[in-house]
Order: C-alpha cells, then sequence, then structure tokens
C-alpha cells in the first residue's frame, strides 16, 4: 500500500514527485530516501513535511522499523504495523470526495450520477496479496491482469455489489483497482461505499445514484 510519513526536515526543497508513470518508482528523492526494515523503499512523494512511500508487497507482517535518511543524516527508527489487509479508498477531486469512475473514466459525481445496473471503478490501496509477483515501486503490467487472492466485500448502501475485478490498475504502480456493479434494483439517493477485505474495513465515500 502506499503510506505518507509526515515530520519535519525531510528534504531541503519545497516538494518533489516522482516522474509520472515512471517505473520503478525511485529509491531516492533529492537527497532522501526511507527503509523499511532495513530495505530502501520507493518514493512517490518527498518535502519538508511529508513523504510518501510505497510499502513492498514482501513485507512480512507484524511490526517493522521505518526510518528517514536525508544525506548523511538519519531519524529515530518508528515502529509501524504492517497488516495483510488495510483497504483505503482514495480520496478524489470530484464532489463526491472519492475515486470512483464511469466505465469512460469520467468521475462519479452528483452532475453525473451513477445508474442502477451500471458498472463503476474505483481506486485504492491495501487490497492484500496478488496472484502474480510484481516488483517493489515496479508498475503492474499492462497486458495481463494482477488479480487480489481475495476480493474485497463492497457494500453500496446496506447491498453488496457483485464484482468483476479487483486486482492491480494496469500501468500504474501499487495503486488497487475494483469494478463493481451497482445492484439493479438501486434508488435515487447518495449512498456509502465501504470495501471490506479480510475483515478490515475501509472509510467511506459517497456515490450518488439516479
Amino acid at each position: 500500500s502506499y503510506v505518507a510519513i509526515f515530520g519535519s526536515s525531510f528534504s531541503t526543497q519545497e516538494g518533489i514527485s516522482a516522474p509520472a508513470f515512471v517505473s520503478p518508482l525511485p529509491t531516492v528523492l533529492g537527497n532522501t530516501s526511507v527503509t523499511v526494515n532495513g530495505v530502501a523503499a520507493p518514493l512517490n512523494y518527498v518535502s519538508p513535511g511529508q513523504i510518501n512511500i510505497q510499502i513492498p508487497f514482501n513485507t512480512p507482517t507484524g511490526t517493522a522499523n521505518l526510518q528517514v535518511n536525508r544525506g548523511n543524516l538519519s531519524s529515530v527508527v518508528q515502529l509501524v504495523g504492517i497488516a495483510t489487509y488495510s483497504p483505503g479508498i482514495f480520496p478524489g477531486v470530484a464532489a463526491n470526495g472519492g475515486t470512483v469512475f464511469h466505465s469512460d473514466f469520467t468521475y462519479v459525481t452528483a452532475a453525473s450520477p451513477a445508474k442502477a445496473g451500471e458498472t463503476l471503478i474505483v481506486y485504492a490501496t491495501g487490497l492484500g496479496p496478488i496472484d502474480t509477483v510484481v516488483g517493489p515501486g515496479q508498475a503492474a503490467p499492462s497486458n495481463t491482469l494482477v488479480r487480489t487472492l481475495l476480493n474485497p466485500v463492497v457494500t453500496l448502501g446496506t447491498a453488496n455489489a457483485a464484482l468483476s475485478f479487483s486486482g492491480l490498475a494496469p500501468t500504474l504502480v501499487a495503486v488497487y483497482q475494483v469494478n463493481f456493479q451497482v445492484p439493479t434494483n438501486t434508488t435515487t439517493g447518495n449512498y456509502s461505499l465501504t470495501f471490506n477485505s479480510g475483515g478490515v474495513v475501509s472509510n467511506a465515500v459517497v456515490v450518488p445514484v439516479q
């Protein structure tokens, strides 16, 4: 999954992002790096107060040692919990606050609501083990689908939705994609969408349906 680290003096530069669609993600941005159990983690973003990293798929569950390095300076080691599942729906720029799309990859919003029976696309993190080895910082392949070993339970309102895909989003790094169908008997309204992976429930986002 992607995680954000907050602190101070992580970088002397205002903000550095990994180049768009780069694969693999770099393990050093500027002169800043992060290790998880002594292994350099892929970096997505570095600024003086925040770093975004990917926790590699092969990191064992339990407690991991995380340390930020800037040049020859290193932070105090922090202990972080690593779980098999930690589902989270990415926040989006749309009015509903979540990264939920129609099948044409336009946002689901109050002005462009979902329809009963429609298949929607959601981007998320932390959905757990996958059926194909993907290296740290590597993009998911575009020529084959990488699926989750356990599909999340997708709940829209009080109804469970049927899935057509759960796995890594092709060409993206550490981003999961879930395609699900809005139940055909869904009436007009705003519905809470959540994922449940391995008994762990994600954050909720609102999906308008008309």
